[in-house]
């Protein structure tokens, strides 16, 4: 069963691989990466979707936002599974 847990329990190179894949690897020269640039995430707001065999199928992770309206950024990363 697939289940959803703390994204702090997750191999940040597992998390990197999850996102190369969504995004590309040129993602770090996107407009997001500069708007959170320097931004903390929030650990207890953010969560992993991990399928049976372990492996890293999605995130939810919550940024900070400083100087902002906004008090925090949500952003969700999900792949699906090639048969």
């Amino acid at each position: 069963m697939t289940a959803i847990l703390p994204l702090a329990s997750q191999d940040s190179a597992a998390i990197e691989a999850l996102l190369d894949t969504a995004f590309g690897p040129g993602r770090h020269r996107r407009t997001a990466y500069a708007i959170r640039d320097g931004m903390r995430w929030l650990p207890d707001l953010s969560y992993a979707l991990v399928e049976d065999d372990g492996r890293l199928a999605g995130l939810d992770r919550k940024s900070t936002r400083l100087n902002s309206s906004h008090r925090c950024i949500s952003y969700a990363v999900f792949c699906l599974k090639k048969k």
